[in-house]
């Protein structure tokens, strides 16, 4: 249908969208007029030239088939190829053919080469992309007022989405970008900052590493229409900005070791001291009847041979954790395995030297030295800010944008659908995760491979990443309604709610099944290809018109009407003999009534 992509404005933003059939249709169509329109102004250019070089004076005889060439006109292709045709042969007649023809050649030429080029890129200057308005009967903000047990499949349902970006980013942003799903949403990547030179987000004590080798990622101000696909004209946009910096956090003096007994059974353990955590009561024997521990980690169940890893949620940091106007995440990990060389990654160090015996096939058993990791847990630390901005007011004023906060402050303050689209929780990506980590990659069994040295900025990186992309997917999925399932929590949700309606209707994704076109582009081809072909019909009667009245060019004018192919003929039959001709003034002559013309038997194969 019709619709306006306000990106680009009012006029030049209005948009036809067909299905890839209806589109391929109208696109074959828009390169058949523009052929014709071609050609029918190449008729006009024919024209002028052969006006032009009309004249009294003497001229060889290639000069008169050069006009007829031009007054007989086909496509641009054809006169081209027939004048080289003349001048060659012409070439022995001491005429100068090649000095004659080239001016004409080289003007039919390009004028080929620039309405061939038209032909074939007019379909992409009105083609705009596949762009396409979405509208859905499931449209609605999923995970809102659900109940216990829909919970449960809400949750579900985030950790599916939060596998699908892992994979987009991996796929789509470093991998094969051919792939349909990389071509989904408006913007294929939102774009970031990254810089590994940031001060400490915490107190200064609390970081591992040289001073100022934080690192800092920071999407800057991104466009609810530009960016996130949201189809809304200037005076109803907002940017929003994320924010994250992170550092491995030091374990000295924040973590204790010990043992105890759950159901009769001993195990270790390694409780890390940051804050209590509201959303894990330590003091509870399965959480080690620890009080005030952050995070307890424990060898209870079997030995894992992968990374262990579980973000905080929902604890109250120390005075050293603290960060002012932000939200505060710590990352635990663990790793029970081993890896064949050293690990000088701050957070997943490993320099412990082990002897582990080994058995290759057709060897016999050796020992080998691997590198366990320095400590049984070990913590990333983050903090996150939000930011939101109205483009519309000055860039000098204090409304124009709210400081750097947490979500919980920042989201009080601000319209309540743009907060619970960007919610963060909707944002969360290390919870939902099956494999979190990149370095889950570099294992094998209960060994690891080498891991780079600045593991765990590609870590954060990724993470970033991915939960960008997770908000260009809910933004989407808000539109369209979860999928599946899922959509029953999101049916009809928009029918009382003018606002949430208004959304429903505003969002660009792209899909491969639709072309979108440009109505003001087919406009500016269809309106200058008609006149050019209205002109061309139009033009011989027109000029003549003016030249009779003004009683200049008759002569001009008779050459033309002289060069066509019916009025050679005409003369040509004449002078043999051939019919009694009437109407010899007219375009197209005729012979007397019931005068029949019969040609010759026999003719000089050499002179006909």
């Amino acid at each position: 249908g019709v619709w306006t992509n306000w990106a680009k404005g009012s006029s030049e933003g209005r948009t036809l969208t067909l299905t890839t059939q209806n589109g391929t249709i109208l696109i074959a169509a828009l390169a058949l007029f523009v052929s014709v329109a071609a050609s029918q102004s190449w008729g006009m250019l024919s024209f002028f030239v052969h006006q032009l070089r009309a004249t009294r004076k003497p001229q060889y005889g290639m000069h008169f088939q050069q006009q007829a060439t031009l007054r007989n006109h086909g496509s641009p292709l054809v006169t081209v190829w027939q004048l080289s045709k003349i001048s060659w042969a012409w070439r022995s007649q001491s005429v100068g053919s090649f000095k004659n023809s080239i001016g004409l050649v080289i003007l039919g030429t390009v004028y080929l080469m620039m309405f061939g080029a038209a032909s074939v890129f007019s379909s992409r200057v009105a083609t705009t992309s596949d762009e396409i308005l979405v509208r859905s009967p499931n449209c609605g903000i999923c995970g809102m007022q659900l109940m216990v047990f829909q919970m449960t499949d809400f949750n579900v349902h985030q950790r599916v989405n939060a596998d699908l970006s892992k994979s987009y980013v991996r796929d789509c942003l470093s991998g094969y970008q051919s792939s349909p799903e990389c071509n989904i949403f408006k913007k294929r990547e939102i774009p970031y900052l990254s810089r590994n030179n940031a001060t400490c987000p915490f107190s200064a004590e609390m970081c591992l590493g040289a001073p100022n080798t934080s690192l800092r990622l920071d999407s800057t101000l991104l466009d609810s229409n530009h960016d996130l696909g949201i189809n809304s004209e200037k005076k109803d946009r907002v940017q929003y900005r994320k924010v994250t910096t992170c550092s491995p956090v030091t374990t000295s003096g924040y973590t204790k070791n010990g043992s105890s007994v759950l159901n009769g059974r001993g195990y270790n353990y390694t409780a890390a001291y940051y804050g209590t955590n509201s959303m894990m009561n330590s003091t509870r024997e399965q959480y080690g009847g620890l009080p005030n521990a952050t995070y307890v980690h424990n060898d209870y169940k079997d030995l894992e041979l992968y990374y262990d890893i579980h973000p905080s949620m929902g604890f109250t940091p120390i005075p050293e954790m603290n960060a002012p106007n932000s939200t505060v995440e710590l990352v635990f990990v663990s790793f029970n395995g081993y890896n064949i060389a050293p690990s000088d990654d701050l957070w997943l160090s490993a320099h412990e030297e082990r002897s582990i015996s080994v058995f290759d096939p057709g060897y016999a058993p050796r020992n080998v030295t691997v590198y366990g990791m320095d400590n049984s847990v070990n913590v990333l630390g983050c903090t996150e800010q939000h930011q939101f901005c109205n483009p519309n007011r000055p860039m000098d004023s204090d409304s124009r944008c709210t400081p750097l906060l947490d979500w919980g402050t920042l989201g009080l303050d601000f319209d309540a659908y743009t907060s619970a689209i960007l919610d963060t929780p909707h944002q969360n990506t290390i919870p939902y995760f099956h494999a979190p980590l990149l370095a889950s990659d570099y294992t094998s069994g209960f060994m690891s491979s080498p891991l780079p040295s600045n593991q765990w900025e590609l870590e954060a990186t990724n993470w970033f990443s991915t939960g960008m992309n997770i908000i260009q997917r809910y933004v989407a999925e808000t539109a369209t309604g979860a999928p599946g399932k899922y959509a029953q929590y999101t049916t009809n949700a928009a029918a009382n709610d003018t606002e949430l309606q208004w959304f429903c209707a505003n969002y660009i994704m792209r899909d491969s099944a639709y072309q979108s076109f440009s109505i003001l582009a087919l406009s500016l081809i269809a309106g200058f290809g008609g006149l050019a072909i209205l002109a061309s019909l139009w033009l011989e009667t027109i000029i003549g018109w003016i030249q009779t009245k003004l009683n200049r060019g008759s002569f001009h004018k008779m050459c033309w009407k002289l060069d066509s192919a019916l009025q050679l003929q005409r003369m040509a039959y004449e002078e043999a003999g051939m019919g009694n001709w009437v109407r010899c003034a007219d375009d197209i002559p005729l012979t007397e009534k019931g005068d029949e013309i019969s040609l010759p038997a026999e003719w000089d194969e050499w002179h006909p």
